[in-house]
């Protein structure tokens, strides 16, 4: 079957495909919000009827956020375009998405929403320059409003441990697992290795397939923070687990590598194999959708249009092509 035949099921008065120019002229004209709100109110049905009831863990769907660059010139193409500046004075101007995906304990992913770091055009110079950081809070705030009551487990990379944000994600209802690179929340960490003595009983050692795991957590671990707002210091209840991994490679070599994250939700020894090895660590799950996206037929990195609106209609596009295809 052609890509015809198939428009034609779905739209029969359709005798020919449009040219690529006559739909970037419609996409610069129809928002690119409700090109994606189809993509949106696709997921909200499949959720309600309880299609992913399987991807489920601990009662929870994990949301894996993350963010990567889709273009980039040397010329400033759109207004909205991020401006990074290098060492050598050259500017670069970039379109960078954050991505939200609904990933599962089987490896398989499907996107949800989007949010394009983007400058606004009439905003006073010193306040227009937008970041990842800003666009979380925006896609995490629009999440909340379309899925209000869905039990969901946020999981993040090392870019975004920080008590606003931890205090944010709490205050939405939301679990979360985020992962912790060495230099992240330096005192935090050596505190918890400082409490890790004084907690014998809370260390397991679990086989999984050729790799032995060595964990370790500490539970209601209280990290000071001052708020940004009013300046006044905060305190919230988090949780730390750490996780060495030993095994073997096909030269009979020792391989190790170390792994931790900061939840929301205690560890046990009950509890601590499941929210590390099929919760957090499917947070590269989008990784992995993302470069699918951009290496595999999807042509994510190209622009299509350098009408703002336009490339973001195309993006949507795109992702939603993606999800019929996983589904």
């Amino acid at each position: 079957m052609t890509v015809h035949t198939n428009l034609q099921a779905a739209f029969p008065q359709l005798a020919t495909i449009p040219h690529m120019d006559t739909v970037a002229r419609v996409l610069e004209a129809v928002p690119a919000d409700e090109l994606e709100a189809t993509l949106l109110d696709t997921m909200q049905r499949l959720l309600r009827n309880r299609k992913f009831v399987n991807w489920m863990v601990q009662r929870h769907y994990l949301i894996a956020i993350d963010g990567t660059l889709k273009w980039t010139a040397n010329y400033r193409w759109a207004e909205e375009a991020l401006e990074k500046h290098h060492g050598t004075g050259n500017g670069a101007y970039q379109a960078y998405v954050l991505e939200a995906v609904l990933v599962g304990p089987q490896g398989i992913a499907v996107p949800i929403l989007a949010e394009f770091c983007e400058n606004a055009v009439d905003a006073p110079e010193e306040s227009k320059q937008d970041s990842e950081l800003k666009a979380f809070y925006r896609l995490a705030r629009r999440l909340k409003a379309a899925f209000p009551r869905l039990p969901i487990t946020i999981l993040l990379d090392g870019l975004y441990p920080n008590g606003p944000l931890f205090r944010f994600l709490l205050d939405q209802r939301w679990d979360f697992l985020i992962g912790l690179k060495e230099g992240n929340l330096r005192a935090f960490q050596a505190m918890a290795r400082n409490l890790r003595a004084l907690a014998p009983h809370q260390r397991l050692t679990y086989q999984w397939g050729d790799r032995t795991q060595h964990f370790w957590w500490v539970n209601n671990l209280e990290y000071t923070w001052r708020d940004p707002e009013t300046g006044r210091i905060r305190r919230t209840v988090v949780h730390y687990v750490s996780c060495t991994e030993t095994w073997t490679d096909a030269n009979g070599d020792r391989q190790v590598s170390k792994w931790a994250w900061v939840s929301a939700r205690p560890f046990s020894k009950k509890t601590v194999v499941t929210r590390c090895n099929r919760m957090a660590r499917h947070r590269w799950d989008i990784e992995e959708h993302i470069l699918q996206e951009k290496h595999y037929g999807y042509h994510y990195t190209h622009l299509y249009s350098r009408h703002w609106n336009a490339m973001k209609g195309f993006h949507t596009l795109m992702r939603l092509a993606h999800m019929l295809n996983t589904l």
